[in-house]
């Protein structure tokens, strides 16, 4: 398991901007597409061949040599300029995401005008009742992960360029 994180830090481009305003997407936000900009340009940088699952009906956002992976962008309703991990001491999935198709849970943010890669966690770890729990928040069950769990990005690299 991680000891803390290893955040990736990425500056927000302009045509990342332009192409989440421009795109109607009712099951996502501005800030995901930007996050899935910044994922996509992240993985060509690691030579990681992808299909970005943006235009197709699923439960998942990238499908990398057969794994499944779904964004998570965490809010931050703190303003501040600079990337704290204190503020991701715990990261959150509705409840009802147990029953998605995916591998993998990627967490990211935005924060200013970056993207940050908090790392990610295999879906069994992070519905393991051993190592998570449930909380309600507004009326909503959400699966809470300390964020001791997550794995850097450069195992998740291995992990996908591994045929």
């Amino acid at each position: 398991m991680s000891n803390g994180l290893q955040v990736i830090d990425i500056i927000i481009r302009q045509s990342w901007v332009d192409y989440a305003n421009m795109t109607e997407d009712k099951d996502r936000t501005r800030d995901e597409l930007i996050c899935h900009s910044a994922i996509a340009r992240h993985f060509q940088d690691c030579s990681i061949d992808f299909d970005y699952m943006h235009e197709k009906i699923m439960d998942f956002d990238f499908l990398i040599n057969g794994r499944k992976i779904i964004v998570v962008t965490m809010p931050t309703h703190i303003e501040t300029e600079h990337f704290d991990s204190e503020m991701f001491s715990s990261l959150f999935v509705r409840g009802a995401r147990k029953k998605d198709d995916t591998d993998i849970y990627l967490f990211v943010t935005i924060i200013r005008n970056r993207v940050f890669i908090l790392g990610w966690v295999a879906k069994p770890v992070f519905w393991d009742d051993q190592l998570t729990r449930f909380k309600t928040i507004a009326k909503k069950r959400y699966r809470i992960l300390s964020q001791d769990l997550l794995q850097p990005m450069d195992y998740l690299e291995i992990l996908l360029n591994d045929d």
